[in-house]
Order: C-alpha cells, then structure tokens, then sequence
C-alpha cells in the first residue's frame, strides 16, 4: 500500500507555485520545418563507426549549459562514448561516410559493454555511463579519463539521473529491479584505487517494480523486473521511477524508501492482449520539463501521458501517433518545456507541441531508416533537435527557411 498523498503534501504545494512563477515563451519555431538532409549549416547526417565497423548508438545528449549546449555525446552498444561538436559543417546523408570523423572531436571506451544511458553533471566537465556490465562510471571529458566507478548492481544499469542542484548525488535504475542513491561526496561509500575511486550506493529501493503475485504467476517468462527508467525531481527530495513489467510509475521519498508515496497505473487498466491476468505495459522512459511541473511517461502501448505534478493521478494529456516497440525508444521534452520529442519503431520522429489542441497532429521527421531510439533538443538552438536510430546514423534536424508541409 503507498503512502498518502497528503503525506507529501509540501512537495506538490510547491509544484503548483513553481508553475505560476515559470516563464512564458511567446514564439515558437515551427517545428514542422524541420529537416536533416544537409542542405543548411547546422542539419545533417553521421554515421557511427568503430574501427570501420556500424554500431547502432544506444543514447544520445547534448551538453546541457550555454558553454556546452553544442556538443552531443553519443553512446553505442560497444561501449564507446563519442562527443561530436554540432556547430560544425554536418555533412549529407551522400557523405557523412566520409566526413563524420570531420566532426567527432572526442571517443573514449567507457565500457566493455553496451551503454544504456549517459547524462553530464552540472559542471558540463564530467558526464556518468550507465553500462551493461552493471556499472557506473565517472569521466573527466575535457581529459576523457575515468575519475569512478559505481558499484553495486547485479544487472544491466539502463538509467541515471542527476540531482537537480547537489552534482555529486544522482541515482540509477537497472534490470536487478533495484534503485540506487548514490553521493559521490561519502567517504563511507568510496574507496580509492589508485587515481580513481570506487563507490557504493548510500541507500537502495529493493525491487522497485516488482509485479503482483498473482500476474507474475501468469506472465510470460521473459518478464523482468527492470526499472526502466528514473528522473529526480526539481525539489530534490522526490523521484520517479517506471517499470517494464508492472508498467507503474512510482514516486519516491529519498528520506524514507521503504514504500513509495505515490504510484500510477498509466492509462486505465491496460494489459497486453487485453487479457485479465497478462503483463501490463511498461515504460520506456521519463521525462520532467524545466520548470518540474510536469512528467512524461512513454509506454509501449504507443502513448505517452503527461502528467501535473501538483495532482500526478490522472493523465493531463494523453500523445499518441508513434510506436513504442522496445524499451530503447526515448521521449523527451524541449528545453522550454512546450514540446515533446520521441522516436519512434517506424523509422521516424514524432514532435507534439505540449498545449496544442487534442486534434492537432504531431509533426514528423523524416531521416531515417529503422527505429528511432534516443532524441535530444539543444537546449541552445530551439531549431535543433538530434535523433539516432539502428540505421547506425546520427541525424541532426534543423528548422528550413521554407518550412515544409504537414
């Protein structure tokens, strides 16, 4: 059983108060204009290689700061992790086989296995991977050197999120079912090794996403445990985390873990096959607009719900048009919290704009030739948006002159 809402009362209080003093945005690009194919400064198209070999990137960032906002950082299923400055010439889609190098300013192994998820700290300097082989690591990306290693999950780590304002606290999700509270800043939690440092968890939420007895019993043997993802939220004291095979969101105090105060069922009573008894939905992602008013949950039901922080119970809104056929398929929000960014299995990308009316269909991007997983927005060029996909490529769209058609 949760907690009662009321028990955290003060935190969705001033959620509601943070709306009313968040900043309006009075123009918005049209995004529908947007397109990658090289003709204009700034779009374009790369392809991701390792030694002469495609590797399908797996997550993708821009640096998050004005001194860093032009930099993407790119990881693959070898492990590799790639910044490319994206205020460089991009070449076509014709030459990007050619010309990619041209671009890529930085690659470094940080794993000797898949990265799921990356994220820079707030000094826009260090920057987190979260791997396959169970770890997390600290790098030094202006000397691309490991500064830590995480250590403590029995299963492939597929998501970390930063502390909103403490940049040595964060936490992470893996396949184990488990979340992590890590602070970097315990001298309990670390040990030296040499020039770097070795870091256990400060405190675990154990099997977060746990389904029933009774639709575990029933569901299909490839079902996990797996926390899909985690986000922070602005308070600093809250987070979110969401589930693969309970398909819930829940909400955590990091003061007291033991239960969450508050879990959500998107949707209604949705369950593959529409079937009693079978596997909910899961999540595939989370994200938090800037002004921490509201999250977004994209489901494998094809949806994304967007929920008010002040009263997560019901949906706000509800987006749909793009499919959600793996959990590697990532929504986000843009920089000024008025649109949502996702890919999608169909080989494009979806743009909604967030207070649009309910029959307004979302813009489309075109680019790419197999399922769009991690999307990110510059947050210092509103007509930028990134995209990668298991096509191998890095497609960058921009805002035309000429916007095209819907």
């Amino acid at each position: 059983m949760s907690l009662s809402l009321s028990q955290c009362g003060s935190f969705f209080q001033a959620v509601a108060a943070r709306e009313v003093l968040a900043s309006r945005v009075f123009h918005r690009p049209n995004v529908r204009g947007m397109i990658s194919n090289g003709e204009i400064c700034g779009c374009g198209v790369l392809e991701l290689k390792n030694n002469g070999v495609n590797v399908p990137p797996l997550a993708i960032t821009f640096g998050k700061g004005h001194d860093n906002g032009h930099l993407l950082a790119v990881a693959d299923e070898e492990g590799f992790l790639s910044i490319f400055n994206a205020r460089e010439h991009l070449p076509s889609l014709a030459d990007c086989h050619r010309e990619t190098e041209n671009v890529r300013i930085g690659r470094l192994l940080a794993h000797n296995n898949a990265v799921f998820d990356i994220c820079w700290l707030q000094d826009g300097v260090h920057m987190l991977t979260a791997s396959g082989d169970q770890t997390i690591k600290l790098w030094d990306m202006n000397l691309l050197k490991e500064k830590g290693t995480m250590m403590g999950h029995n299963g492939s780590v597929k998501s970390v999120s930063m502390h909103p304002f403490h940049e040595r606290q964060f936490i992470s999700g893996s396949r184990d079912g488990n979340v992590a509270i890590w602070d970097l800043r315990s001298q309990d939690s670390s040990t030296n090794l040499g020039i770097e440092s070795s870091f256990r968890p400060v405190a675990w939420i154990k099997d977060a996403h746990v389904p029933s007895r009774r639709r575990k019993q029933h569901s299909h043997k490839s079902t996990t445990k797996s926390v899909t993802a985690v986000v922070y939220l602005k308070d600093g004291q809250l987070l979110a985390s969401a589930g693969a095979a309970d398909g819930k969101l829940k909400f955590w105090d990091i003061r007291n873990v033991k239960m969450p105060v508050h879990q959500i069922l998107p949707g209604e009573a949705r369950f593959q096959n529409g079937a009693k008894g079978r596997r909910a939905h899961g999540i595939a992602s989370l994200s938090q607009d800037p002004s921490g008013t509201h999250l977004i949950a994209s489901s494998t039901d094809n949806k994304i719900y967007m929920y008010h922080l002040a009263q997560p119970k019901d949906p706000l809104k509800i987006f749909s048009g793009h499919m959600v056929g793996s959990f590697y398929v990532k929504a986000v929000f843009s920089p000024d919290g008025t649109h949502i960014l996702s890919g999608s299995t169909d080989g494009k990308v979806f743009v909604w704009q967030v207070d649009g009316p309910a029959e307004d269909s979302p813009a489309i991007l075109q680019g790419h030739a197999s399922e769009v997983t991690a999307v990110d927005w510059c947050p210092t060029d509103f007509c930028k948006v990134a995209t990668c996909s298991d096509d191998h490529m890095l497609c960058f769209h921009v805002r035309s002159i000429s916007p095209a058609p819907s």
